[in-house]
C-alpha cells in the first residue's frame, strides 16, 4: 500500500465513520481520488508531493476525457481530501488553493407531465401479483419522492398504513418519516393483504416489502426494466427511469404551490441548494406568481 493509497483510505474511512457517507458516496469518491493519483503519478508526483502547477496539469488532462461535471465533481472531491490533510498535518497547504473551478451546466432533470405519470401507472395489468406489486411500487416512488435504492430498500414493518406515513432509510442511513398518498396506501394494502406479496414473497420469509419473481428483495436493475416497460407501453417516449419519477413528484409539488422547504424534507435533501433545482423547471408558476404579486407586473 502506497503513502497516498493509505490517506486516502484514512480520508474515506473518516467520511463513512464521522459523517455517514453512503457505501456509493464513499466508492465515487475513491474512484475519483484514484484517477487524480494516477495520472499525478504518470507526471512523476503523487497526492502528497504535488504542487499548484502540477495538479493544475492532472486537472487539464483529467478536463479532456471528463464530462464537465465529473470534473467538478472529482475536484470538489479533492478539495476535502486535502483539507482531511491539512487537518491531520500530512501537509501544511493545499495544491488546490486558488484553482479555478470550471462551472457545471445546470442540469434540469427529466420530468413527466401529469397525464403522463397517470397513464404510466394505469397501464399496469392489476390481474397478476407482478402488476399488483408494481403499480404499489411505482405509486410509492411517484407519491412519496423516493429514491429508487428507498423503494427497493423498503422493508413491511416500514410503513403505518392506518397514519398513511413510511419511514424512509436514505442516503448516509438517515431515517425520515414521509407520507403516504390515499392511493398508495390502497394499493400496499391490495399487495400485502390480498395475496400478491406473500404469493411473491415464497420460502423467504424476509422483511423485504418488494420481491423478484425468485423470491429476492428487488434488484435496483429490475426495478429499472419495470419502469422503462411501463413507460413504453404507456407510448411515453421520454427516456426515463426510476428516479424519474422522484423528479415529477418535486416538480409537480413546486407548481402546486408546495414551499420548498417542504420539498426538501420529502426529498430528504441534506442542502436546500439541491432541492431549488425544481423551482427552475416550473417557469410558468413562477410568472403565474410573479403577475399576480409583483406592483408592476
Amino acid at each position: 500500500m502506497t503513502e497516498s493509497t493509505s490517506y486516502i483510505e484514512g480520508y474515506l474511512e473518516e467520511l463513512r465513520l464521522v459523517f455517514g457517507r453512503a457505501n456509493a458516496t464513499i466508492d465515487a469518491y475513491y474512484q475519483d481520488l484514484g484517477n487524480l493519483s494516477a495520472v499525478l503519478e504518470n507526471l512523476g508526483s503523487n497526492l502528497l508531493s504535488a504542487d499548484s502547477r502540477v495538479i493544475g496539469i492532472a486537472i487539464d488532462q483529467l478536463g479532456s476525457r471528463l464530462a464537465t461535471t465529473s470534473l467538478v465533481r472529482l475536484i470538489s472531491v479533492a478539495r476535502g481530501f486535502y483539507r482531511y490533510l491539512l487537518n491531520i498535518g500530512a501537509i501544511n497547504l493545499s495544491p488546490l488553493e486558488g484553482l479555478e473551478v470550471p462551472k457545471a451546466p445546470l442540469y434540469f432533470p427529466e420530468v413527466l407531465e401529469i397525464h403522463e405519470v397517470e397513464a404510466l401507472l394505469d397501464v399496469i395489468n392489476l390481474g397478476t401479483d407482478y402488476g399488483v406489486r408494481d403499480r404499489a411500487m411505482l405509486e410509492l416512488a411517484y407519491g412519496s419522492g423516493l429514491r429508487a435504492s428507498e423503494v427497493i430498500g423498503a422493508n413491511v414493518d416500514d410503513l403505518d398504513l392506518e397514519e398513511a406515513l413510511a419511514r424512509v432509510r436514505g442516503k448516509g442511513d438517515k431515517f425520515r418519516i414521509v407520507p403516504l398518498t390515499p392511493l398508495s396506501v390502497s394499493m400496499l394494502r391490495r399487495y400485502i393483504y390480498e395475496g400478491a406479496r406473500s404469493n411473491l414473497e415464497g420460502h423467504s420469509r424476509s422483511s423485504a416489502l418488494f420481491y423478484s419473481s425468485r423470491s429476492k428483495r428487488i434488484s435496483r436493475q429490475a426495478l429499472w426494466q419495470i419502469v422503462k416497460k411501463y413507460a413504453l407501453l404507456a407510448g411515453i417516449r421520454t427516456s426515463i427511469h426510476p428516479h424519474t419519477l422522484r423528479h415529477s413528484c418535486a416538480t409537480h409539488m413546486v407548481a402546486g404551490g408546495a414551499d420548498i422547504r417542504s420539498v426538501q424534507e420529502l426529498l430528504g435533501h441534506s442542502s436546500i441548494t439541491t432541492t431549488q433545482i425544481y423551482t427552475h423547471i416550473t417557469p410558468t408558476r413562477l410568472l403565474e406568481v410573479y403577475r399576480a404579486s409583483h406592483p408592476r407586473a
